[in-house]
């Protein structure tokens, strides 16, 4: 996981040039150099953003995925700025390191885009992540339920339909132990 700040690095960076710089300028810091820049009405961005490569899997295999700023948040269960803030300001990498371990091995569904680029006449595919959402294991057991409705005979169904309030009944139990823990 990366993050980035150009309003920091920034500072850094013009920390070193302080006695060149006069008030009411704009500079650009380019490569190690100072120049005055022109003014041309562009601003530019200080956020963070979140930059993640994961290994998500399924049944047909694994892939490398790119995922970015809104999904990432999705997924780690927080904004980019408290991850920042609590790897790099408040140091504190226990902390940091035990969410990153909540969401290993977690499921999520992914709507991705795999496209292929061509860069120095190599073929490359890129798979970035559009959407991300936890899987609802009740909403996903209705799904699969009503495909097998269409494909097999009612005796089946009322079992499998028993078996499905006990895994809506089991989610219910799994809820209220989790706000429990967090109360």
């Amino acid at each position: 996981m990366t993050f980035s700040s150009e309003q920091y690095s920034s500072n850094l960076i013009a920390e070193q040039f302080y006695d060149l710089i006069e008030m009411g300028r704009v500079y650009l810091i380019s490569k190690g150099s100072l120049k005055p820049a022109q003014k041309s009405g562009k601003s530019f961005s200080s956020q963070l953003q979140q930059l993640s490569l994961l290994q998500i899997e399924d049944h047909t295999g694994l892939a490398w995925v790119t995922d970015f700023q809104e999904s990432g948040e999705d997924i780690m269960g927080m904004s980019t700025k408290e991850l920042y803030l609590l790897k790099y300001e408040e140091q504190d990498d226990a902390q940091f390191g035990e969410i990153v371990r909540r969401v290993l091995f977690s499921k999520f569904l992914f709507k991705l885009k795999v496209k292929e680029e061509s860069f120095n006449d190599e073929q490359r595919v890129k798979i970035p992540v559009i959407k991300t959402k936890k899987v609802n294991f009740t909403q996903e057991s209705m799904y699969l339920l009503s495909l097998i409705d269409k494909s097999s005979n009612k005796h089946k169904i009322i079992q499998i339909m028993d078996l499905l309030g006990l895994l809506q009944h089991l989610e219910r139990r799994r809820k209220a132990l989790e706000s429990n823990n967090i109360g």
